[in-house]
């Protein structure tokens, strides 16, 4: 924590979170100084990777023939993420010239069957957590995934054709990641495969994985 305090006086945030990111799900950290360090961590990570500021990397400056997908492809970033940072309403509308903030992906993420949490990573800093219902199946389960496929929400999002997806793939086949505010479908977790967000993390984590993330399920 000296350490933090020390990088934060320097205002090199991006290196107090790096360093604050090894506490996170210590078990050497005692519970009351845990909570801390979670608090903590998401104001950093906020303001280090998801604010406008250029915290990670140096500004990028949009270059003729630039689009915001070959942008987020080189970076291994969705270009939904990078809209969403800096604000960009028409992607398909990026004038040579233009400041952006880029991030280098991709992100990876760790689900943890104990405590029904998923945490989010970045180049070893700690980058948000969300709350997870797995399905009975999953509940003990311990498995290294890569995001093979995704359906962000389309216009049709009030019904089962415009809900929003991930696909886990395995050596043992495909998980499912899904957003759902029902509660009788996570409570009775009779499916299989399937791991549930709330609909609101679900449309923020389809915008922070990309095809190829890294996805672990651990106890």
């Amino acid at each position: 924590m000296q350490q933090v305090r020390l990088k934060v006086g320097e205002n090199r945030l991006a290196d107090a979170l790096l360093i604050l990111s090894q506490l996170y799900g210590s078990p050497d950290v005692p519970l009351s100084q845990a909570r801390e360090v979670t608090q903590i961590l998401d104001q950093m990570a906020a303001k280090v990777i998801y604010s406008r500021e250029h915290l990670l990397e140096s500004p990028y400056l949009v270059a003729a023939g630039d689009s915001l997908d070959s942008i987020a492809d080189r970076c291994q970033v969705p270009a939904l993420l990078l809209a969403r940072i800096n604000g960009i309403r028409d992607p398909r509308n990026l004038p040579p010239g233009k400041e952006i903030k880029v991030l280098k992906g991709p992100f990876s993420a760790y689900i943890s069957t104990d405590h029904s949490e998923m945490t989010l990573m970045l180049a070893g800093r700690y980058a948000g957590r969300f709350n997870v219902v797995l399905s009975n199946d999953l509940s003990r389960a311990t498995s290294l995934c890569t995001v093979r496929d995704k359906r962000a929400r389309t216009a049709s999002a009030g019904s089962e054709s415009g809900k929003q997806w991930i696909e886990l793939g395995n050596a043992n086949g495909n998980i499912n990641m899904q957003g759902t505010n029902d509660t009788q479908v996570t409570t009775g977790r009779n499916s299989r495969n399937t791991i549930w967000l709330s609909e609101q993390d679900m449309d923020d984590v389809i915008g922070i994985l990309s095809v190829g993330s890294r996805v672990i399920i651990q106890r």
